[in-house]
């Protein structure tokens, strides 16, 4: 066993730390300089730290216990497809830290996943060996049995239903679907619902063993049809799934008979003790109240007959039956009821003083709820206008010769609501002090006023925001005192006495890049003033680095820094990746690449791809470093072979590139590229070198903590080093903002070529890129220009997030030197949806 393990080893090759004093693991621990740090920080980060099982810390240093690393993962004899299921829902994965009772108790959740999929046979067992580094090897053997199909219910004791049929429809499970004991439980929740209306007591519960019969799945779908056949539909559709995961027995018991179970239902009920007759009323209405005075005598008892008659004129002039008479009359074990509605009352409203811009129905036939929902609304009207009032008290006269009910809502006490605001923020940036302001000011007077929790939740936002700007203690007060009737003063006090600085950058990586290599990823800031933009550049970094499967950058707070926490688990060595699609340049295309990680050890990535679309084909392999030997450097290698549709011309690529690069600092980077190509054009042949020289800059633009835009840049100078002698240069920019959910963007580029450039080397316009209005490439004098320019503006408003509403217009021209590149400016307008 141990030796297997020594050959999943190197897929890890987790280096081992020799830990100074302060640190000590139980397991040998995944990459991470977690011993760079004091004791009081480490309490800190082991407590952030999912891989930590439990740790002790002291003075002198800490003790920790991780969790075992899952090295090896196996569900055994299971079908593929319910395997599939089975791996969705347990969620474990290779290569991460699962604790040992999570990892042992895999079999149970295996069990009841199975029983209520309707698998009531099913047989699992666990095998879990850790050895003495803690890499962990879990196998899974299972059996799922036969599969056992809903097939009806066997009721014992009271049947509170009129039919089979209502019963089915009413616990809402078709008949034929795969058993499972949630169906169970909420049809057994049903039948005591509806039981308990007719009865005094109602207790509703299973007995073991399910009855088991054989049956065709035919004979349940046409008890289904008759019952209601949604339900036909709904066991089509289960069955198409079960086919799926399991072909050959799908097959089998469509064909032939298969197990269905009939749980037991036991209903145990206590009669109601009387006999109720109404009369008076039609049969629906006879129903309701034959429910209210059940529910009733339930809660006061057999002996509240003279409550219940005020208890049903009440129920009757709460709907405006005023003039309504109810008569009750026991003899032995019956009670009748006797009902005299006569006519609902009508209602005039009157609201004193009369208050401008408030809209209500005068004139309708009273209800009790119609008279609360007007005073709510009366009040909520006088809240939201800024009014201060004592109460609203309302008072009802009945005529009952004219049956009318006259409603006044007499306002006391009305005044316009005053509040006075006394602001004071002590804060070390503008920004902060200006989002502090936003927070004060969705605070509405009335707010203020009329919903003290939202004085509390104001300041706590307050404080949110100064600990998420990284303030160093900072305090939020914000007090409400009434001065007089209709007068208060809102006092503010926010203190932010200076903001944190970034400590040493912790990681903790689970498995095999190389240290250096890590920490060139991971740039130190420690002694700067925090600022989040630096978390998210360092996402942006560890996202393009396609080392990860799995990455978080968190910010780990003490009382004087904060340190970025980064944990991760490595990319597996090899992925798969590509799209099938449209678009209006190239027509249909498929995208495929095979991607190798990390195989030398220095972060690097080999891509083997191939594109193939109506108007191209590529192949490629390609290398790249982004961090070659240093933070700094960068570079790789790509040979192709490429085939390209023009408008005027076809040509065939064959060649390689080399690219050396310097990340000037986190925005910036600067590289050049030599590029060798045999071109196959048209009819003719010939080889082409080039070298370019550019430069990139991605700069994120806030607003304060919050990212509200983005300002993009590509800048290119080439020449050629063989044949045709020219110079050609490039510029491409995008500024976008954020304004709250609307979006708004700026496009813009242009480029000239000095000298006589070959025709694969010029400019075109038209196409998804630029220039929408105009196909592909169609903007362009025959062999393409030598000048271009371009430029576009767009807004987006989300209709549904993420998905936005664009509208927007570009303009440009592409023309041949010496022309005039603005005589002939093409112009289109679009709208599309999309996302950022």
């Amino acid at each position: 066993m141990v030796g297997k393990f020594k050959k999943v080893l190197p897929l890890l090759a987790l280096p081992f730390f020799s830990f100074a004093a302060p640190l000590e693991f139980n397991y040998k621990p995944a990459l991470n300089n977690l011993n760079r740090f004091e004791v009081r920080q480490l309490k800190v980060l082991l407590k952030d730290l999912e891989a930590v099982d439990s740790f002790n810390c002291t003075p002198k240093g800490c003790k920790v216990y991780l969790k075992p690393l899952l090295v090896e993962y196996e569900l055994k004899n299971f079908p593929l497809f319910s395997e599939y299921k089975l791996r969705r829902y347990l969620g474990l994965k290779n290569f991460y830290r699962y604790s040992q009772e999570r990892l042992s108790g895999v079999s149970q959740l295996v069990a009841f996943f199975l029983k209520n999929s309707g698998y009531l046979d099913v047989s699992v067992k666990t095998r879990l060996f850790i050895d003495k580094r803690g890499y962990a090897k879990l196998t899974v053997l299972g059996r799922e049995g036969d599969i056992y199909l809903f097939g009806g219910f066997n009721l014992e004791g009271t049947n509170c239903f009129k039919s089979e049929g209502e019963f089915y429809r009413t616990v809402g499970i078709p008949l034929g679907k795969p058993f499972n004991y949630g169906d169970l439980y909420r049809a057994m929740d049903k039948v005591q619902t509806l039981c308990g209306k007719n009865y005094f007591e109602t207790f509703v519960y299973y007995r073991e063993p399910f009855g088991v019969k054989r049956e065709k799945l035919f004979s349940l779908l046409w008890k289904d049809l008759k019952v209601k056949p949604a339900f036909a539909f709904e066991v089509l559709s289960l069955y198409a799934d079960f086919l799926l995961t399991h072909p050959f027995r799908g097959v089998k018991f469509l064909l032939g008979k298969v197990n269905t179970v009939y749980p037991t239902l036991v209903v145990e009920t206590k009669s109601f003790p009387l006999k109720i007759e109404i009369e008076g009323v039609d049969q629906k209405e006879r129903e309701k109240l034959k429910e209210l005075i059940i529910a009733y005598l339930k809660n006061k008892g057999l002996f509240a007959l003279v409550g219940l008659q005020n208890y049903l004129l009440s129920y009757y002039r709460d709907r405006g039956f005023f003039n309504a008479r109810v008569d009750l009359f026991k003899n032995l074990r019956t009670l009748k009821v006797r009902v005299k509605k006569g006519d609902p009352f009508k209602a005039k409203v009157s609201i004193i003083p009369p208050l401008k811009g408030f809209r209500y129905e005068k004139n309708f036939y009273y209800n009790s709820k119609k008279e609360k929902k007007l005073l709510k609304e009366l009040k909520e009207f006088l809240i939201k206008g800024g009014y201060y009032f004592e109460k609203v008290e309302v008072s009802k006269n009945i005529n009952r010769k004219r049956e009318e009910v006259v409603l006044t809502f007499r306002v006391l006490g009305l005044k316009k609501l005053k509040l006075q605001r006394v602001v004071e923020i002590k804060v070390p940036k503008r920004a902060l002090k200006r989002d502090l302001l936003k927070i004060l000011d969705r605070l509405k007077d009335w707010q203020a006023v009329y919903k003290p929790s939202l004085l509390k939740e104001t300041q706590r936002r307050a404080l949110a925001l100064m600990k998420a700007y990284g303030c160093k203690a900072p305090k939020a007060v914000l007090k409400l005192k009434k001065l007089e009737k209709g007068f208060y003063r809102l006092t503010f006090k926010a203190v932010c006495p200076s903001l944190k600085h970034f400590g040493k950058t912790a990681y903790w990586v689970e498995g095999r890049i190389n240290k250096g290599e890590l920490e060139y990823l991971l740039p130190s800031w420690e002694g700067k003033v925090f600022r989040k933009r630096y978390l998210d550049l360092l996402r942006d970094r560890l996202d393009q680095s396609e080392l990860f499967e799995s990455f978080s950058v968190d910010r780990v707070e003490t009382n004087s820094t904060i340190i970025p926490f980064v944990k991760a688990v490595e990319r597996r060595p090899f992925g798969v990746e590509g799209w099938l699609g449209y678009t209006s340049d190239q027509g249909f295309s498929l995208q495929t690449n095979l991607k190798v990680y990390d195989l030398l050890k220095t972060g690097e990535v080999f891509k083997l791809g191939f594109t193939l679309s109506q108007k191209r084909t590529l192949y490629s392999f390609s290398y790249f470093d982004n961090y070659l030997f240093s933070p700094h450097l960068f570079g790789g290698f790509d040979i192709s072979k490429q085939y390209e549709e023009h408008r005027d011309y076809d040509i065939t690529f064959k060649g390689f590139s080399f690219t050396l690069g310097y990340h000037l600092n986190l925005y910036t980077d600067l590289s050049i590229n030599y590029l060798n190509r045999w071109y196959s054009l048209n009819d003719s042949f010939g080889n082409f070198q080039k070298l370019t020289l550019s430069g990139y800059v991605y700069y994120p633009l806030y607003s304060g903590i919050k990212k509200s835009g983005l300002f993009r840049g590509l800048f290119t100078f080439s020449f050629p080093l063989t044949g045709a002698k020219f110079y050609k240069t490039t510029f491409d920019g995008l500024y976008s903002r954020l304004f709250g959910e609307f979006y708004t963007s700026l496009k813009f580029s242009g480029g000239y070529i000095w000298g006589e450039a070959p025709i694969f080397e010029r400019f075109y316009l038209g196409g998804i890129k630029n220039l929408k209005g105009y196909s592909y490439e169609s903007v362009a004098p025959y062999g393409g220009g030598e000048i271009f320019w371009y430029g576009g503006i767009e807004g987006g408003y989300p209709v549904k997030k993420p998905i936005y509403l664009f509208a927007g217009g570009d303009l440009g021209s592409c023309v041949k030197r010496g022309s005039n590149p603005f005589s002939d400016i093409k112009k289109d307008l679009y709208l599309g949806v999309g996302g950022l």
